[in-house]
């Protein structure tokens, strides 16, 4: 008798895979891990009025000095959003390539006075000064960044003539460019790298251990590190190669670089992610040994979870928000104050002032990778939990007057035509501001609040507070309340009956 033939039926495991991943894909979309097609079509549009006005700019520079050039400038993606793997949340990074008579003062001066004239950007802001210079703009509601390289010559990866500023703004586009082609290798399985990227982005950016700023690998370094696995296993499925990235990472020996091909760095870091390019270059050198302390840990939970993981509610705790573990584990923190349109120029300063906290004060310090917004939209706030190390005998109070001392002396060196403010002071956890925690860990983190802050923002907070004194405050006056609800009902009743008998007794005079 025959044997029936199975056709085209998966095994158990390897249908069980196949469900996993369609969960953890509709698990991306529901946490706007994937871009519509609506913020495509925007993006698109950003990106064509830019180049619209790159040309104006070079042309109106070239005529001015009457220089005559075949070489027509380009607005070139760069970034996640050139691999496919931007979130919906991120913005776009992209870079003005320009004749070699254009130079870096043009670009800030006029191509920067042409974008903040524009009558789509919202907002304005050039960083001349920065590690890399570039312009950063909200342009239909999507924030870009403009990088500037100058040249001679430019065609399908290569250069000719262009400074050393330049090669750093063009790195991205040679990244992007050897990743295209390493993908190219393995064309059916794109979409589960794209994937896997957009997952641990997101999952990096819950936990707070997304960005250089805060001296955690950035988006091109999570790109790297994804497509390590996507190499070491070509052919799995999204369930696995995520299991196989934390598993990995969290036990990888860091003193050695994680590179695609045969790449070396000439100088020692904490994390060598060495992405395929141009130049080798460790693109996680803001990395410190504290940071890489705290990515470990956070590889070591992610992995048991995926191991655990079997169904859509089990992978989306793997997108549990860091917040509340966070300010309940820490009790001092070192709150930066800066207001909204300047928070840019702090953040390229963040990188220093770490390395002050820690090598010159010797506190241990835990970044927390967000800005908060104060409900008037005029300021933000970030957080930096500290510990004194063993054998440290300065104060809190010395602590907050150095680092404020450092920063300001950081910012004034600025060359910017007006001076950015930034207040720095050391709070404890009983002194955080209501609007930095959520309201399930307000009750561990909410302490002291003003009086006026209570009256002003009473519906967003619903009288979740816990101090002894506020908290009294504001019971004995829902108790006020409450009690006036009951007089008024209960006057209602009554006037009610009176009403009643007025009518039955006019009714009866009548009849």
């Amino acid at each position: 008798m025959p044997s029936k033939s199975l056709g085209n039926k998966q095994s158990p495991t390897t249908f069980n895979n196949h469900q996993q991943s369609i969960f953890i894909h509709k698990l991306l979309k529901k946490h706007h891990a994937v871009t519509s097609k609506q913020d495509k079509t925007k993006r698109k549009a950003v990106l064509a009025r830019l180049q619209h006005l790159s040309q104006k700019f070079v042309t109106r520079v070239s005529q001015k000095r009457r220089v005559k050039s075949s070489f027509q400038p380009f607005v070139v993606l760069v970034g996640s959003a050139s691999l496919g793997v931007d979130l919906a949340s991120s913005d776009i990074d992209v870079v003005l390539i320009a004749p070699l008579h254009i130079t870096r003062e043009d670009f800030f001066e006029i191509f920067g006075t042409v974008l903040s004239r524009d009558t789509r950007v919202s907002r304005f802001h050039p960083a001349p000064f920065a590690r890399v210079p570039l312009i950063t703009i909200v342009m239909d509601g999507v924030e870009v960044d403009v990088l500037f390289s100058s040249m001679s010559f430019y065609q399908s990866g290569r250069v000719k003539e262009m400074d050393s500023k330049s090669e750093v703004s063009l790195g991205g586009v040679f990244v992007s460019y050897q990743i295209h082609k390493i993908l190219d290798e393995h064309p059916s399985s794109r979409k589960s790298f794209q994937a896997l990227v957009r997952f641990v982005k997101q999952w990096a950016k819950e936990r707070r251990v997304y960005g250089q700023t805060w001296c955690f690998p950035g988006g091109i370094s999570w790109a790297v590190l994804c497509l390590k696995i996507h190499e070491m296993y070509p052919r799995s499925t999204l369930n696995v190669l995520i299991r196989r990235f934390f598993q990995t990472y969290a036990n990888w020996d860091w003193s050695e670089s994680v590179a695609i091909r045969d790449e070396t760095c000439s100088i020692p870091s904490p994390m060598m992610v060495l992405p395929p390019g141009y130049k080798t270059r460790n693109s996680t050198d803001a990395v410190s040994m504290t940071t890489l302390r705290i990515l470990v840990k956070e590889f070591s939970n992610a992995a048991r979870f995926a191991e655990m993981a079997s169904s859509k509610q089990t992978w989306e705790l793997l997108f549990k928000t860091k917040d509340k573990e966070f300010f309940s584990k820490h009790s001092h923190f070192l709150e930066i104050v800066v207001l909204a349109e300047e928070y840019k120029v702090v953040e390229s300063k963040l990188r220093a002032f770490f390395k002050h906290l820690e090598q010159s004060l010797l506190v241990k310090i835990s970044p927390f990778a967000k800005w908060f917004d104060h409900p008037s939209k005029e300021e933000k706030r970030s957080y930096i939990a500290l510990s004194l190390r063993s054998g440290n005998n300065v104060t809190w109070r010395e602590i907050e007057k150095s680092c404020q001392e450092e920063i300001s002396n950081s910012l004034s060196r600025l060359e910017v035509d007006n001076v950015v403010q930034c207040k720095i002071r050391v709070v404890t956890r009983s002194r955080l501001p209501y609007f930095v925690c959520s309201s399930p860990c307000r009750a561990q983190c909410a302490d002291l609040y003003s009086t006026k802050e209570i009256h002003l923002h009473r519906k967003t907070m619903k009288g979740v507070i816990t101090s002894s004194g506020k908290q009294k405050w504001i019971s004995r006056r829902r108790k006020r309340r409450a009690d006036d609800g009951e007089l008024d009902d209960q006057a209602i009743v009554l006037m009610m009956f009176l009403v009643l008998i007025v009518i039955l007794a006019a009714a009866y005079i009548i009849s």
